[in-house]
């Protein structure tokens, strides 16, 4: 549905096209919000970066997903592309509310990242681990799992190097819309 020229990847346009293909018509920039936020480059998403958006953390639900078979001509049931139209409408909604907070941070006066960088970098070694998220999160009042956290890290750890650095930590609270929220 989303690559239908099987290049593997699909960019904003395809992703557009996509989602109007099951009657999710997405806001101007939501499509790019998405590509920018789940994808290692920032311009396009592969396979395996449309699955991480989609496909459970569990892997024993990651497993059933993946092995269940086509049902007929349909690519989904009704009710399977009735919740795939509420995921993608909760993800689309959650990046557009990130987006907001990423536009007020930029305008707050008070909001410094290399500061709020340096303050998560514990052992100021120049990276943030899952361990100083944690610390982060807890010193806030705010408990975590360890598939939270797991989740975090992919969401800043761009690189998949197993720590966040200034860049990747900038490339996520800087905006990525240039239209104001």
């Amino acid at each position: 549905m989303f690559d239908p020229l099987n290049k593997n990847y699909i960019g904003t346009y395809d992703l557009e096209r996509g989602l109007q293909g099951i009657r999710i018509y997405a806001g101007s920039d939501e499509p790019d919000l998405i590509i920018k936020h789940f994808s290692k480059g920032g311009v396009r998403l592969s396979f395996a970066e449309f699955c991480n958006i989609f496909v459970s953390k569990d892997a024993e639900y990651a497993r059933i997903v993946n092995n269940r078979m086509r049902e007929g001509h349909r690519v989904f049931s009704y009710e399977t592309e009735a919740k795939l139209q509420d995921l993608i409408r909760l993800t689309i909604r959650a990046e557009s509310m990130a987006e907001n907070m990423r536009q007020r941070l930029s305008r707050s006066l008070d909001f410094d990242t290399h500061r709020a960088f340096s303050d998560m970098d514990l052992d100021k070694n120049g990276f943030i681990t899952s361990d100083e998220f944690e610390s982060m999160l807890r010193h806030h009042g705010i408990s975590s799992t360890a598939l939270d956290l797991k989740c975090l890290m992919e969401h800043f750890d761009k690189n998949g190097d197993g720590r966040v650095s200034y860049g990747e930590f900038v490339q996520e609270v800087r905006p990525q819309s240039p239209r104001k929220h």
